[in-house]
């Protein structure tokens, strides 16, 4: 890289050079030639050739960005880039992190970034004398997560830990709401957004108006409102209001909310309200007794579509027409359910909901008013099973385009899967793209159709959460990647410009494909490590070079195979040979797996392994992968589905201590507890619990066993305890008010998590740590659900669950914490 005197005195001295023959060829030129008299001289040398601006695109990744732009012809290409936007290049020096790299060629990746940092980068294209420069794109890295629940995490002797559980993609963390760009689908430089964004609408310049249920925006407090400036900064327009937005719409300098509040600036407003380009609160406040979910404007008039039945005190069921002074169009109609979506084309209205009669006529889902109030016979015959919580509509010329949340939907008498299109005169169209899930919104800007949902795959092609169409149907090559949970994704859309802004309660964004199984280092990075395993793994332990995985799927890296895998750190499926079920026609499932010397123990939920008889526990050679004659039979006395399973193995000593549910073992009573001896006969221990035991770990020689039980032998222990190695209860233990998940122990501190929020009377948000003498430990951190998994790796502890967030900043399913000070001194 170079520094700003560097660069000057480059351009200095290459234009030195330079300038007596740009000056003598202006002089010959303006003379008629170089001598002689007036027809012009073909050996005078044309003017030089000129730079032209190339187009730049920016993708983000953890810690760096990757550059790449066309070539224009240059002889060369300059990078520039700061953490504010609109630097000057020729004084790149005095913009924030303003850095150049000269020479630079496409692709090119910038690395060391500071992820949750934006950046904002510049080409330049040097031709000769002359210079010009591109676009300027925006990007902001961050750490990747997953999209999904980690189950299990295990940590390997070099430090990588391995992860385990229902996620598909590790994507770069983004909050829920990210601008992309309506050409390479990348997202550009955006404030992370704390909570769910249910409506957006752009400011036609580029910008957006968001709103839904937050708190922040880039760090900056933001009440469920917030503006976006065209460079992806976060504006000064900060409304408060008192409760969820469900729809924006903006009109010249007037932007319109409708959702389900009471004030906005202190001042009543009833689930409808407009506020100016500046922030301030208007004067036209008709009131709706119920939600407000859509407003569309056209022609100057306000729709609005919602679940209210009156406004103003006037009945208007559903849908009503609004003035921009206030005042309502006389006509209303009888809806006898809500509305959720709608769209004007011309003098028409069409409408999407719940609704399946209007004014006494069947209509389900769908329907089409003039802009007079009258009921239109458009109609589509449209199952019963549409729109049974979300739907969206939009319209495309003489094309209406209708998404939903059910799959199988009759439509006209044909099948339709979440996504659909009629013409004007409600006929269904050919157009069948088939998303596997749900489709809550639809924009559509010329002759393009954008979607969102929380699909994976759309017209037999990967698209997650987000893709394009144009107007004849066909599937476009745009496909930015939304990621979060089962039911995250797209909510909203809007265009502006040459960007796209999605909105959502997704949570990352691009990233890369891991099918239930991934790896990171010590220092949090995604490691290449990436056998796929269908569709759920819930135990992991490693041993050396080979992971071995335990769960419910039925696959691993596409190959058949059940339940327990043996994976070497070079993704390549060791071994499979392992027979573990119910019976024939029941596969089992595999919750617990526990290393011992040469030994793997083996726990869930089975009958049968390599056809022998294990109830439910089993112990293999890690030398061979032959099944061992230790075999404690683990049972119930009653006969329901998981009426005997084992959740947790532990070893103390020549002890195996089991836990889970059950009532017996090898035919003596033992409720949800026992400690077996290495060569399978069953100690005389016995503290039954009386509800499910999760967790269990060893310290210091002390046994600690979490879950749901509040008593343990008799004695009460409400969700922890700890057992000394003669099985007897240790005197003193910690006081949890909630059900213990996960424990793990590291030199001597114990870590907890669960279902809690004090321990021993102190406030601790699912997360509470332990000296060995079972004192709590001033290290605190808060979550915002529990942690289904703890291990720890250097110095760091990391934890995996359903939680989204860690000490109020957003982190889903997956974190890394300091040790606790006892563990690291």
């Amino acid at each position: 890289m170079m520094t700003a005197n560097q660069n000057t005195r480059q351009r200095l001295g290459s234009l030195a050079g330079k300038l007596p023959a740009i000056l003598l060829s202006t002089l010959l030129t303006a003379c008629g030639g170089g001598g002689g008299g007036g027809g012009g001289d073909s050996s005078i040398a044309p003017p030089p050739p000129t730079a032209v601006a190339t187009v730049l695109q920016a993708k983000a990744d953890a810690e760096s960005v990757t550059l790449t732009w066309e070539d224009t012809g240059a002889d060369s290409y300059n990078l520039f880039y700061s953490t504010a936007p609109g630097c000057d290049i020729e004084n790149y020096a005095s913009c924030p992190g303003g850095t150049m790299v000269a020479g630079a060629e496409s692709p090119y990746t910038v690395t060391d970034l500071t992820n949750g940092q934006n950046y904002w980068f510049q080409v330049e294209s040097i031709l000769d004398e002359s210079n010009a420069v591109s676009n300027e794109a925006g990007a902001r890295p961050d750490r990747l997560v997953p999209n999904h629940w980690v189950e299990a995490m295990a940590t390997g002797a070099d430090g990588t830990v391995y992860l385990g559980g229902l996620f598909t993609y590790f994507g770069v963390l983004s909050g829920h709401g990210v601008p992309f760009s309506t050409t390479s689908g990348y997202a550009g430089a955006f404030p992370l957004v704390n909570g769910p964004v249910t409506a957006v609408a752009g400011d036609n310049k580029g910008g957006f108006y968001i709103g839904g249920e937050f708190t922040t925006v880039g760090g900056e407090a933001r009440n469920n409102l917030a503006y976006i400036r065209a460079d992806g900064t976060l504006g000064e327009w900060n409304p408060t209001i008192n409760g969820d937005i469900n729809a924006l719409a903006v009109l010249d300098d007037t932007v319109y909310i409708g959702g389900d509040f009471s004030y906005v600036e202190g001042e009543p407003r009833n689930n409808l309200a407009a506020i100016d380009t500046d922030g301030n609160l208007l004067e036209w406040s008709p009131a709706a007794n119920s939600n407000v979910n859509a407003i569309a404007i056209a022609d100057g008039t306000i729709y609005v579509g919602g679940d209210f039945s009156n406004i103003d005190g006037e009945t208007h069921d559903a849908l009503a027409a609004i003035n921009t002074d206030g005042s309502l169009h006389d006509w209303s109609l009888d809806f006898d359910r809500q509305v959720h979506d709608l769209a004007v084309s011309g003098d028409t209205i069409y409408v999407t909901g719940e609704f399946k009669k209007i004014n006494e006529q069947t209509h389900t889902g769908v329907a089409a008013v003039d802009t007079n109030g009258n009921l239109l016979d458009w109609n589509p015959d449209i199952g019963l099973f549409y729109c049974t919580t979300q739907c969206t509509i939009a319209v495309a010329e003489d094309t209406i385009f209708i998404g939903w949340d059910s799959p199988f939907v009759s439509i006209n008498g044909e099948t339709r899967n979440y996504l659909a299109a009629f013409d004007s005169s409600g006929n269904l169209l050919d157009w069948n793209p088939n998303p596997n899930f749900d489709v809550y919104a639809i924009t559509v800007v010329g002759d393009t159709v954008y979607v969102g949902g929380t699909f994976t795959s759309i017209d037999g092609q990967e698209r997650n959460s987000l893709a394009a169409f144009d107007t004849d149907g066909n599937l476009l090559d745009w496909s930015p990647a939304a990621h979060g949970g089962p039911t995250a994704g797209v909510k909203a859309l809007a265009v502006s410009g040459d960007t796209v802004y999605a909105g959502g309660d997704f949570t990352s964004i691009q990233g890369y494909a891991r099918n239930r199984l991934a790896a990171i280092d010590s220092e949090g990075q995604l490691l290449p490590w990436s056998p796929s395993a269908d569709p759920y793994v819930r135990a992991l332990a490693v041993d050396g070079n080979t992971v071995y995985v335990g769960g419910d799927f039925e696959s691993i890296n596409g190959e058949e195979c059940h339940t327990l895998a043996a994976i070497d750190t070079s993704d390549t499926l060791l071994s499979c040979d392992w027979d573990i079920n119910r019976g024939p026609e029941e596969k089992g499932a595999v919750y617990a797996l526990t290393l011992a010397e040469n030994t793997l123990y083996v726990g869930g939920y089975f009958s049968n392994f390599n056809e022998q008889t294990r109830n439910n526990v089993a112990a293999i050679s890690t030398t061979d992968g032959s099944l061992l004659t230790w075999n404690p039979d683990v049972s119930s006395d009653v006969s329901s589905i998981m009426s005997s399973v084992v959740r947790t193995i532990a070893i103390s000593g020549d002890a195996v201590i089991l836990a889970g549910k059950f009532s017996s073992v090898n035919g003596q009573p033992r409720e949800s507890f026992a400690a077996v001896h290495t060569d399978g006969s069953l100690l005389d221990w016995t503290l039954d619990a009386d509800q499910w035991i999760y967790t269990s770990t060893i310290n210091n020689n002390t046994i600690y066993i979490g879950g749901r039980f509040s008593n343990l032998g008799g004695i009460s222990r409400n969700y922890i305890a700890a057992i000394n190695t003669d099985g007897s209860l240790t005197d003193s233990h910690p006081d949890i008010n909630g059900p213990v998940f996960v424990l793990t122990e590291n030199n001597g501190t114990l870590y907890a998590s669960g279902d809690f929020d004090t321990v021993n009377g102190e406030p601790r948000s699912y997360l509470a740590a332990f000296d060995k003498d079972r004192n709590l430990l001033g290290w605190s951190h808060a979550l915002s659900d529990a942690a289904t998994s703890l291990t720890v790796s250097g110095n760091s502890l990391y934890l995996a669950g359903s939680f989204t967030e860690v000490n109020g900043e957003l982190s889903p399913n997956l974190a890394i914490l300091p040790l606790a000070e006892s563990a690291t001194d």
